[in-house]
């Protein structure tokens, strides 16, 4: 018995992220204006990382800015697609596999996670739980390029440089401000 209610409980998780993952589509697809300036993309990100997390509640958050003044004393984890990745990365990321593969490296250390709006970041770091220090970045890369934070190359070499090119998921999330390339 207890058996068949943790499967009906996955199941309806399952349902709810679905739903609200396409709701949340959607809205972007009916809302974002090619045209808009860089203040009304802000509060698009800040009401789609609002109406999203309530699947993630209860989980820390850190916005850019404050991430921005004490960035070196997080580990971030960057939970987007290897195809993401590899057009940029924050300064010093790693990928989430990367985190999974050596978790006890990092124990004990604060974890920063981040992805393109904050969405699946959120679902990370909650399923991370309270056995880590974790907090998502609000509004994740897309904030962070608002507060002018820095993107490195996400290639695989060992010094990367600098860019303005973002893989924003797709052509709905090009929430980006002016001075950046959204790639999809």
């Amino acid at each position: 018995m207890l058996r068949q209610v943790k499967k009906w409980k996955l199941i309806a998780a399952s349902i709810s992220i679905g739903l609200t993952t396409l709701l949340l589509g959607l809205w972007l697809s009916f809302r974002v204006d090619p045209n808009a300036t860089d203040d009304e993309k802000r509060a698009q990100i800040e009401d789609f990382y609002n109406i999203s997390s309530v699947q993630f509640s209860g989980i820390s958050e850190i916005s850019a800015h404050e991430l921005k003044e004490k960035v070196d004393q997080y580990v971030l984890v960057d939970v987007r697609t290897a195809e993401e990745q590899s057009v940029s990365m924050l300064p010093g990321a790693i990928t989430q596999e990367e985190f999974e593969k050596n978790k006890e490296a990092f124990r004990g250390k604060p974890v920063v996670t981040y992805c393109t709006i904050g969405y699946r970041s959120g679902l990370f770091a909650k399923q991370l739980g309270n056995d880590w220090d974790v907090a998502n970045l609000r509004g994740s890369i897309l904030s962070w390029c608002h507060a002018g934070g820095r993107l490195v190359s996400g290639d695989d070499s060992q010094s990367p440089e600098e860019t303005k090119r973002v893989h924003i998921y797709s052509k709905q999330w090009n929430l980006l401000p002016k001075g950046y390339e959204a790639v999809w």
